[in-house]
């Protein structure tokens, strides 16, 4: 649709890093970096859906898809549900089955999807870290679509401290080229947009291969 110069919708469902919780009314997350590539890629109107709500997993998603994504008709959706899918009471018991659920749903609608993973930045807190990485990779894998898993691309190396969370200035303030706002997970400005062009680097690379 994108090639041929038509409108395309892209969509966003997740937690508080899907959601941006530093912009107070002025979305730039990660899903609107990628809506911009392609209006930038293509010349053409994208309209971008943040369905990011806070503290809330695939089971809450799974309630309020068809509102609040399904709804609005997208193209693509980056799914995400990081560090959230996972139970408060069982650590080991991640929301496989809402999760897969979403995918089976969406899927139906022949809407296209890519996984996004985060760890957060304070892992040695969460000692969960790593189970709904594992569920929700081997459940994308199980369908043969994309996932990007930002935890095991940079994400690691500011857990352990091997990569700043914050850009300081002489002054020791926070500045714009800070990746997260918190310390804890939740990306910055900045952060958001390092993100997005990591997808957009992903959706060229395929465009590419197309081609070829």
């Amino acid at each position: 649709k994108a090639k041929r110069g038509e409108k395309i919708t892209v969509a966003s469902i997740g937690g508080s890093i899907t959601q941006g919780v530093l912009f107070n009314g002025k979305d730039r997350s990660f899903g609107k970096i990628t809506s911009e590539w392609f209006e930038e890629k293509f010349g053409i109107e994208v309209e971008n859906i943040n369905a990011g709500i806070g503290s809330t997993g695939s089971l809450v998603g799974i309630h309020r898809l068809e509102t609040d994504v399904l709804s609005k008709k997208p193209d693509l959706l980056l799914l995400e549900f990081s560090v959230n899918d996972v139970s408060a009471f069982w650590s080991d018991q991640p929301y496989r089955e809402p999760y897969e659920a979403i995918i089976r749903r969406v899927l139906k609608e022949n809407i296209a999807i890519i996984g996004i993973i985060f760890g957060s930045t304070d892992a040695k807190r969460h000692d969960y870290v790593t189970h709904y990485m594992d569920t929700h990779t081997a459940t994308m894998f199980y369908y043969d679509l994309p996932i990007i898993n930002f935890y095991t691309a940079f994400w690691r190396y500011t857990s352990n401290k091997i990569i700043k969370h914050y850009d300081l200035d002489s002054n020791g303030k926070v500045t714009e080229k800070s990746f997260t706002f918190d310390g804890g997970g939740h990306p910055s400005v900045a952060g958001h947009n390092i993100i997005g062009k990591v997808i957009a680097y992903y959706l060229q690379d395929v465009l590419t291969k197309l081609e070829n």
